[in-house]
């Protein structure tokens, strides 16, 4: 049986960080973003998205005074109770050095309504690009919601600043359309 583990669950050798205010209320933001009620639609906002698949959902629970934006849950066992969790398939067409590559992601979306966060975590299992993304809502007068990610990520050090480069460049593009969804 795995149990949640404090933080992303590996040390991060590379970071990203952006916020988008969005001029709608934070629980509609929340649903469409923080949950898998538009968790493709999210995805696919990115030029680099080919391919998506919503997996099985459940839920995980979290060891007792944890929260969900310290923890590492993609690989916790189910639980018949605690945060939902949506699982996911995703293809990334990326460029590196002028040559187009298919990249295949495994991960999970889970969130918490209450705190208002998600926990994206993904995998590329043919090469342990592993990225821990929290996503943080806040609600701002006049009905505006202010959404913060941060992307911690460990990748080979061969591939260290190719994918740090291009994760700022992207993550930062694909969070400027958030408000396209709307």
């Amino acid at each position: 049986m795995t149990t949640p583990v404090s933080g992303p669950g590996f040390t991060p050798n590379f970071t990203a960080s952006h916020a988008v205010v969005l001029d709608r209320p934070i629980d509609k933001v929340f649903a469409m973003i923080g949950t898998s009620e538009g968790h493709e639609r999210v995805c696919r906002l990115s030029s680099l998205c080919t391919a998506f698949e919503l997996l099985e959902k459940d839920a995980v629970a979290l060891l007792a005074d944890a929260v969900l934006s310290e923890s590492h849950v993609r690989q916790v066992d189910s639980s018949e109770g605690g945060l939902p969790r949506q699982h996911f398939k995703m293809t990334e067409m990326v460029s590196t050095f002028m040559i187009k590559t298919n990249v295949h992601i495994e991960g999970t979306l889970t969130w918490d309504e209450k705190r208002k966060v998600a926990l994206y975590e993904s995998i590329v299992p043919a090469n342990g690009i592993t990225v821990w993304k929290l996503r943080q809502f806040e609600d701002l007068e006049g009905n505006k919601t202010r959404v913060v990610e941060t992307i911690q990520g460990h990748c080979p050090a061969l591939l260290r600043r190719i994918v740090e480069g291009q994760t700022r460049r992207a993550h930062t593009a694909h969070m400027e359309l958030y408000h396209t969804l709307f």
